[in-house]
């Protein structure tokens, strides 16, 4: 930008301070189909929606709902205005990654599943889904916390060594994440300033720790 008092002096500052896993992976298609950023968006988001619907009946298989079941609630599923189509393009993506790293974890827990590598893809799902929202900081250690748990329940230790190995994984993505945005932005993390200030309705929004990236609470409600 140049300064309002001396055209003459250009000094830089950031135009975004949001995460940038949106904008790489809106790089990444554009660069792909050679098309025009407009179309690159509208080809990422529905891709997401896509693999969105897909992960989701990939779970309701894995978590064991009867057939029929599970095509009802896909059909439903697509046809339901949900929340974050209308908030912010990185949701779009984000919920679609996050699931996916949940059906990777039930994927891990399946009987014959234990490999290393469902720990390691699930947990950079999760640290991603912050490189794409700041939201997802505390929820993406959410699901390795609950398996620590449960591997400490149940005396499972192979299972609570991948697991902790996968929250400091985890941890580092996320360390990673907020070192670059401080070294780019000048700023670790940015919250933008709330000027209406705070509604008991805003909970509903505030996915994903209240699940409206799931299901839109706010469309049950009407």
């Amino acid at each position: 930008m140049a300064s309002p008092t001396d055209f003459s002096k250009v000094y830089y500052e950031p135009l975004n301070k949001w995460p940038p896993g949106y904008s790489w992976l809106l790089l990444l298609i554009q660069k792909l189909t050679r098309t025009d950023w407009i179309h690159a968006a509208y080809l990422l988001n529905g891709l997401s929606l896509a693999v969105l619907v897909l992960v989701f009946r990939k779970m309701l298989f894995q978590l064991e709902f009867p057939t029929w079941l599970v095509n009802v609630a896909v059909f439903c599923f697509g046809f339901i205005p949900h929340g974050f189509e209308t908030i912010h393009y990185s949701d779009i993506v984000a919920t679609p990654v996050f699931m996916l790293g949940c059906s990777l974890l039930l994927k891990y827990m399946k009987p014959g599943g234990s490999a290393g590598i469902w720990i390691i893809t699930s947990a950079c799902c999760f640290a991603f889904c912050a490189w794409l929202k700041y939201l997802y900081i505390l929820p993406a250690f959410v699901p390795f916390s609950l398996l620590i748990v449960y591997a400490i329940v149940r005396k499972k230790q192979q299972i609570k060594q991948q697991a902790v190995a996968g929250f400091l994984l985890i941890f580092l993505l996320i360390g990673f994440l907020l070192f670059y945005q401080q070294y780019h932005s000048g700023n670790a993390v940015f919250v933008h300033p709330a000027e209406s200030g705070f509604f008991p309705g805003q909970l509903l929004d505030a996915a994903p720790l209240i699940p409206a990236s799931f299901i839109n609470i706010s469309f049950y409600d009407l």
